[in-house]
C-alpha cells in the first residue's frame, strides 16, 4: 500500500471520527430536550398537588432559578417548546414569548425580514430565527405578536425617527419622500408648490 493511500485513508477515519463524535453530540442534546419535556411534565403534574413545588426543587437544588421552573412549567403546559431552551439566540428568546403555535411554526420555518435599503428601496428576505441579530429581533417581533411586512416597515420607520438629528425648525417646511412637513405657518408660491410635487414624485 502506498503512503499517499494510507494518508487517504487516515484522513477518511479522521473525517469519519469527527462525524460521528458531531452525531453523538446532535444525539445528546437531543435526548436532553425530550427529558425537557417530561420534566416539564412532571412539573406541571407536581404542582397540582403542591403549588409550593418549585421552591422544594430550588431547595434541593440552589442551581435551578425560578426562571428556568417557570420556562419548564410553560414546557408542561404546551405553551412553550422545549427546542427553544437549547439557544440563547436573540430570535429565539423572543420567540419564547409568542404563542405555541407561532413557535412550532417558525422553528422549522423561515420568517419575512424586511430589509430597507439606503435609498429607502424595500426587499425582505427569508431568514431562521437562531440568525437574527438584536435588531432584526426588534424589528420583527413585537411583545405579543409577529409583525407583518406592513408592521415592521412602522418600526423601521420610528426607529430611524428616533435615531435621526432633531429636524431644525428653521425652516418652514421639510420634504420626507412622499409627505410635506410643515413646521410653522407660511406662504407657498406657485413654485413652492410645483417644486414640492417634483420632490415628493421622486
Amino acid at each position: 500500500m502506498t503512503t499517499l493511500m494510507m494518508d487517504s485513508e487516515i484522513k477518511q477515519q479522521m473525517e469519519e471520527a469527527k462525524l460521528s463524535i458531531a452525531q453523538q453530540f446532535i444525539d445528546c442534546v437531543k435526548y436532553g430536550v425530550s427529558s425537557f419535556q417530561k420534566a416539564g411534565d412532571l412539573l406541571v403534574a407536581g404542582l397540582a398537588a403542591n403549588p409550593c413545588l418549585k421552591e422544594e426543587i430550588m431547595e434541593l437544588c440552589p442551581e435551578f432559578s425560578m426562571e428556568v421552573l417557570n420556562h419548564f412549567e410553560l414546557i408542561g403546559r404546551k405553551q412553550l417548546c422545549p427546542q427553544l431552551l437549547v439557544s440563547e439566540a436573540p430570535g429565539v428568546r423572543a420567540l419564547r414569548r409568542m404563542p405555541i403555535s407561532d413557535q412550532q411554526r417558525y422553528l422549522k420555518e423561515p420568517i419575512d425580514l424586511l430589509v430597507v435599503n439606503d435609498q429607502d428601496h424595500t426587499s425582505h428576505i427569508k431568514a431562521m430565527v437562531y440568525n437574527f441579530t438584536t435588531e432584526q429581533t426588534m424589528q420583527v417581533f413585537a411583545k405579543t405578536h409577529i409583525r407583518d411586512q406592513a408592521g415592521q416597515r412602522t418600526w423601521v420607520e420610528n426607529r430611524k425617527a428616533k435615531l435621526s438629528p432633531k429636524k431644525s425648525l428653521d425652516t418652514d417646511y421639510v420634504v420626507r419622500r412622499q409627505e410635506v412637513i410643515i413646521n410653522r405657518p407660511c406662504v407657498l408660491t406657485r413654485n413652492d408648490l410645483i417644486r414640492l410635487l417634483a420632490e415628493t414624485s421622486n
